[in-house]
């Protein structure tokens, strides 16, 4: 048994080895920082982390690369501006929903809360949603608060993320002059308000040629 035992160690006796074991912890020719020792996958790791250093910068360059790809997509994107009241809120039937509605029948504008329990025109969440999912389009809302209903500012604001959660977030514009905005498309119902003079294209709700969100969606586009 002992006999064998020696015979499986005699490897150890060999010169060559001896002289492998000798050299082995020895640095190379190389300077200390880029001792092979202190590699990772044939790339340097000195042992000031240069290797994570590394891999840190390539994974901040990837978030940059990512950052400017949905920048470009952005601009590509059509700016589209959704007008609120006859368009996507049913402003008529909340007005006729009110107790004041004989009250303020010549100025419905100024119900109080008319705006913040308004219902949704028919279909008009669903299609919004579509639009902006479809990421054709960057969606944003332009309504006009009456001057002398000043809660509306407010009711609007709440009334879109009771509707749109998130997905409209500081997307909200009011404005008394829509002919300013600049953009590609304005979905309005009405031509005051400076949308009549809008720069782009005037997407002309409940007309002949846009009666309903069906038509919407289908100009637009989107499936």
């Amino acid at each position: 048994m002992n006999k064998k035992k020696n015979k499986d160690n005699e490897w150890e006796n060999d010169p060559e080895w001896q002289d492998f074991f000798d050299h082995v912890d020895k640095q190379g020719p190389w300077d200390s920082k880029d001792d092979k020792i202190h590699t990772i996958g044939g790339l340097t790791n000195d042992k000031e982390g240069g290797f994570m250093e590394f891999q840190n910068k390539m994974d901040s360059n990837d978030m940059e690369d990512e950052i400017q790809i949905e920048e470009i997509h952005q601009e590509a994107m059509k700016i589209l501006y959704i007008d609120m009241d006859g368009v996507i809120v049913d402003f008529i039937q909340s007005a006729k929903n009110s107790p004041d509605y004989e009250k303020y029948i010549n100025e419905l504008d100024r119900i109080p809360d008319i705006f913040l329990n308004a219902p949704p025109m028919k279909q008009a969440v669903r299609s919004v949603n579509k639009i902006i999912d479809s990421k054709k389009y960057d969606v944003y809302i332009a309504s006009t608060a009456p001057w002398g209903n000043i809660e509306s500012l407010s009711h609007k604001r709440i009334w879109i993320e009771k509707y749109f959660g998130d997905k409209l977030k500081k997307r909200l514009i009011l404005t008394h002059r829509k002919d300013l905005l600049i953009g590609d498309y304005l979905i309005d119902d009405r031509t005051a308000n400076g949308a009549g003079k809008f720069k782009g294209k005037l997407i002309h709700f409940d007309t002949d040629q846009y009666p309903d969100w069906a038509s919407i969606l289908k100009y637009l586009s989107i499936n």
